[in-house]
């Protein structure tokens, strides 16, 4: 238990970011359509890369209270950006799903 409670600690740190980066992309597809999803997905992606480099480098020294709970960078890592990624994709599934819909009972 003590090593979700600190996985859910770390991915705090950058949780903001992510949903307000998931957020932005919602918008450009109700304004713009699907057509932008491609560009969207691989946008995602990036800004994931880019998060996980300046928290990474802004953390470093925090890496050492999780070492010492036994949580390697990796376990502390995968769920944040997974569960982050996951959010997205299943946001951005239920949106097209919504606006498909719309346009079909139109």
């Amino acid at each position: 238990m003590s090593t979700i409670r600190a996985i859910l600690s770390f991915y705090s740190s950058f949780a903001f970011l992510g949903f307000l980066l998931t957020a932005a992309c919602l918008g450009i597809i109700i304004t713009n359509g699907i057509v932008m999803f491609t560009i969207l997905f691989w946008f995602k992606i990036g800004t994931m890369w880019l998060i996980y480099y300046f928290i990474d480098s802004y953390k470093r020294k925090e890496y050492y209270y999780y070492d010492n709970l036994g949580i390697s960078k990796r376990i502390l890592w995968i769920p944040g950006l997974a569960f982050d990624f996951t959010v997205f994709m299943v946001s951005m599934v239920v949106l097209m799903l919504k606006m498909n819909g719309a346009q079909a009972g139109s």
